[in-house]
């Protein structure tokens, strides 16, 4: 059977949602870091110390080699022995079926199984610019509602409790409204708010719950995230969008693409710009630093160069990164996690170990690799909304 909400007893629109509507959960896909980039393992001495005698008593070379991790424990699970079945119970008579005609009737006869909520036309057209058009113009509704003084609007995959704050707020019933809410009934009321184009009305109450679990941001790439995200563009929190589009520029392993959010596609296809670009660039500056050693352009001599050069460019090709290496979009790469990969390489022995005698502290890897990764990270400044104000007139 249909219910009926009113929020103005008097009103002359009606607006119909269907009882059950699945949540929107908003999933993202996120591909998956390649394994050979995880290299936190340490460097550490093979047993024997830092040197070890051969046959003929030579001091043999420094061996050093990865610590590798533990196999993982097996754990065989023995399934119980299944329980005998319950004896059936004998099934109940059927009732009549002259008297389940008669309740599938009633029910049809209530409003399809509905939930309807009443409101006021001049409400909802003073406080959106959807329900003006669509009431006060030339469609349909508005001709009904001229032509009857009343109009049924479907809103069919909306969802109910959201819907009901933002008509409590459009007409004027704040003591309904709740002191805070979660982030997934805000990002809804984001949703519905860029919908009706209603955040004149929406705005006041909408800033006090985002204080409240302001906190709560997450800075790591996720559905939150892109929650944010898309909070922060349909209210228009530029400090909120610029720290969020910093962090999803850093952390993103895929091209952006949220069609279930009113997410501008202007800022998408800037975040997979600007994300591309990074990664293009640091790759771009492993290349030439490993072209400075081989072809000594570097301060450092011959025997130093050769060093560095065999040393980075198989770490790197132990980690996916040098020739061919990964190529645009760079799917299930981001700059974090190619730059918190290649940080590492100076965790090797040959910023310690002296026993080759051919480089000094200003041949460590770090004093290369550092520098390129600092110069890439500075670009990431987030975005603002000054790119994008041709959107933001579209849609305000």
């Amino acid at each position: 059977m249909s219910s009926l909400h009113l929020i103005d007893p008097d009103g002359d629109v009606e607006l119909l949602l269907r009882r059950e509507v699945e949540p929107a959960d908003w999933d993202i896909d996120i591909t998956p870091s390649p394994s050979n980039l995880d290299y936190r393992r340490e460097f550490v001495p093979e047993v024997g110390g830092t040197k070890k005698k051969g046959k003929k008593g030579r001091a043999q070379p420094f061996e050093w080699g990865y610590q590798e991790p533990e196999p993982p424990q097996v754990v065989v699970e023995v399934e119980a022995e299944p329980e005998p079945a319950p004896e059936p119970e004998p099934e109940p008579e059927a009732e009549p079926e002259q008297a389940q005609t008669e309740e599938t009737s009633a029910d049809l006869d209530t409003g399809d199984l509905r939930i309807r909520i009443r409101v006021s036309s001049k409400h909802l057209m003073l406080a959106s610019s959807y329900f003006k058009r669509s009431l006060g113009g030339k469609l349909a509704e508005g001709h009904t509602l001229q032509s009857e003084g009343y109009v049924e609007i479907d809103m069919d995959g909306h969802d109910l409790d959201e819907m009901l704050l933002v008509m409590n707020m459009i007409h004027g019933r704040f003591r309904q409204l709740p002191s805070s809410v979660d982030l997934s009934t805000l990002t809804r009321i984001a949703v519905l708010t860029d919908y009706f184009h209603c955040h004149e009305v929406v705005e006041p109450f909408v800033d006090q719950w985002i204080e409240r679990i302001r906190g709560e941001i997450t800075q790591v790439y996720s559905k939150e995230l892109i929650q944010w995200l898309c909070i922060s563009q349909v209210f228009r929190k530029g400090d909120l969008f610029k720290a969020i589009t910093r962090t999803a520029l850093r952390q993103s392993r895929d091209l952006f693409d949220t069609p279930d959010l009113p997410i501008w596609n202007s800022v998408e296809d800037e975040l997979n710009r600007q994300r591309t670009a990074a990664i293009e660039k640091l790759l771009s500056g492993l290349t030439s630093l490993l072209q400075d050693l081989l072809y000594d352009r570097d301060q450092c001599g011959y025997e130093c160069n050769a060093f560095r050069y065999g040393l980075i460019s198989k770490e790197l090709a132990s980690r996916g990164l040098h020739s061919p290496g990964p190529q645009a979009p760079f799917l299930g790469y981001s700059f974090e996690n190619i730059a918190s990969s290649i940080v590492h390489i100076q965790g090797s022995p040959l910023q310690t170990s002296h026993s080759m005698g051919v480089f000094g502290s200003q041949c460590a890897i770090n004093t290369q690799i550092s520098p390129l990764v600092q110069q890439v990270e500075q670009s990431f400044d987030g975005l603002s909304f000054d790119k994008f104000k041709h959107d933001d007139e579209h849609t305000s």
